[in-house]
This record gives structure tokens, C-alpha cells and sequence, in this order.
């Protein structure tokens, strides 16, 4: 009951903060598409897999430099390891996507990935 009633009050801070408070676990992801990659096909999918749990808060694609998408996750709090959208990536071009993420330590982290998609 502690535990959630803690976590509660860190999502809370977390979800009406817009301060990023720790770049420490940022490292600990990995994307598909990978980042700084050049791929020749329309991936069905965009992931995001974490080594822990973690809960996601924001999410925001950008192609050749433009908003296409911006998500935001307030309703249910669901700690996981890994995330996929699909029918994200339904263009050619340079694709930047950015994300805000809670461990369930409690860290924020925003990470950032960039890759290309060309014909």
C-alpha cells in the first residue's frame, strides 16, 4: 500500500512537472528503428525496450523536422519494460522521436532517438 500510494505521489510531481530531473538510466534503452540508423523500408512498428519497468509519460515523433505526433500517457499507470507503436512511421524521411519516461525508482528520464527512413 506504500509502495503505490509513493508512486502515485511521484507520477503526480512527475506528470505536472516539465522538469526533467535525472539523464542517468537514459542509456538504459534500446530503439528499433536503432538510433542514427538509415533503413530502406517503412518499419511496421516503432519500439522502445527499457532494461527496467518504467512508465510512459510523453511521447512526441517528428518527420523531416515537423510535429506528427505528440502522446501523452495520464490515464492508467502501467510500469513496463518495452513500448511499440504502430503505424508510426508511414513516411519517408528524418524521423527524431522523443520521449519521457518514470522508473519505478522514481527517476525521470527523456531520451531521444534520430534515424532515417529512405525509398
Amino acid at each position: 500500500m506504500i509502495k503505490k500510494v509513493s508512486q502515485v505521489i511521484i507520477l503526480s510531481l512527475f506528470v505536472t512537472s516539465n522538469l526533467s530531473f535525472v539523464y542517468g538510466h537514459s542509456k538504459n534503452h534500446v530503439t528499433y528503428p536503432l538510433n542514427n540508423s538509415v533503413v530502406n523500408y517503412l518499419p511496421v512498428t516503432f519500439s522502445l525496450k527499457f532494461k527496467k519497468k518504467t512508465y510512459m509519460s510523453n511521447f512526441t515523433v517528428f518527420l523531416n523536422g515537423q510535429k506528427i505526433t505528440n502522446k501523452r500517457f495520464q490515464k492508467k499507470i502501467i510500469f513496463k519494460n518495452s513500448f511499440s507503436f504502430k503505424d508510426l512511421l508511414r513516411n519517408y524521411g528524418k524521423y527524431r522521436v522523443v520521449w519521457r519516461v518514470l522508473g519505478m525508482d522514481g527517476h525521470i528520464v527523456n531520451g531521444e532517438v534520430s534515424f532515417e527512413i529512405k525509398k
